[in-house]
């Protein structure tokens, strides 16, 4: 990895660790059935990497969630036919020349969809529209998180 993929890997593992490090009910449930909020963890993270990125270079880029879209059209990959929507992205809205950072999550208490690797593979494919200089899949452990990192199309 590059000092610019390390760097954008080590602010969200920070941001992600302040998401463990607050005081919510975010991944148990102890009255209800109920294990987990994948997209409460993820809206979280985005927040703390927001506030993180806000003292950087970065802080020009636009921070997404759920964004599906790619200069006016919805952001496609070749075999995701309904086109895809990143859980967590940092780019420059209108061009795809600062694509810097795709994210999918997934909670420990949710089977692993190798869709949303291959998305990353994809969105990090130098022969690709997008090019993300880093994906990162981030599985939602209990107590930490692990990660998978994704770089020129291949994870690493």
């Amino acid at each position: 990895m590059d000092e610019e993929q390390t760097f954008l890997l080590n602010i969200l593992k920070d941001a992600i660790n302040d998401v463990y490090n607050e005081n919510r009910l975010l991944l148990k449930f102890e009255t209800q059935s109920l294990i987990g909020l994948e997209q409460a963890f993820a809206f979280r993270v985005g927040l703390h990497l927001f506030e993180r990125l806000k003292h950087t270079e970065y802080k020009v880029l636009d921070l997404d969630a759920e964004y599906n879209k790619s200069i006016g059209q919805s952001k496609m990959l070749e075999e995701f036919e309904d086109g895809i929507r990143p859980d967590l992205i940092l780019h420059e809205r209108g061009n795809h020349i600062n694509n810097k950072l795709a994210v999918e999550f997934k909670g420990y208490w949710n089977k692993l969809n190798e869709k949303d690797l291959r998305k990353l593979v994809g969105l990090t494919s130098p022969n690709g529209d997008y090019n993300y200089t880093l994906g990162v899949f981030v599985n939602i452990g209990e107590s930490k998180a692990t990660f998978r990192i994704y770089i020129n199309g291949f994870e690493i």
